[in-house]
């Protein structure tokens, strides 16, 4: 695979991902599911911008640098590049799962997002370290 088309691969896979996540949040704002008395429901969208837009702005980022030589080449270490699609994978899944569960569980909304903080913020870190490798050893 050259490197130009598993950077598109890994940046379709969040883009695609990511944007019916945020259209199922403003729905459910829209129709009233987060208006729950003592909650204030800009803590969706800090909850969104935690967990969701470092990963979308790492490859917005990655995207606007100059393309390189390189972007026409073979991918060398084929291994970093499936395990940031894969690691990706798992991390949006938990994303969709966290905001599935929501509708049906007793615990309010604010603590969901609050106790999956816990574990998002951890998966996360890995998650864009290793599409960030990605990203930087295919400039090269």
């Amino acid at each position: 695979m050259i490197v130009r088309t598993a950077k598109m691969s890994l940046s379709l896979l969040w883009l695609i991902a990511v944007a019916p996540l945020i259209l199922i949040l403003i729905l459910r704002q829209m129709e009233g599911f987060y208006d729950v008395p003592d909650t204030d429901p800009k803590d969706i969208w800090s909850w969104v911008s935690q967990f969701v837009l470092p990963g979308v702005t790492l490859m917005a980022g990655a995207w606007t640098v100059s393309t390189s030589p390189a972007d026409k080449g073979p991918v060398e270490n084929p291994s970093v590049f499936w395990m940031a699609i894969g690691m990706s994978a798992f991390y949006l899944v938990v994303l969709y799962l966290v905001v599935a569960l929501q509708a049906g569980t007793p615990v309010p909304w604010p603590e969901t997002f609050k106790q999956s903080a816990l574990y998002l913020g951890i998966i996360q870190g890995v998650v864009i370290g290793v599409v960030g490798k990605f990203f930087i050893e295919s400039a090269r």
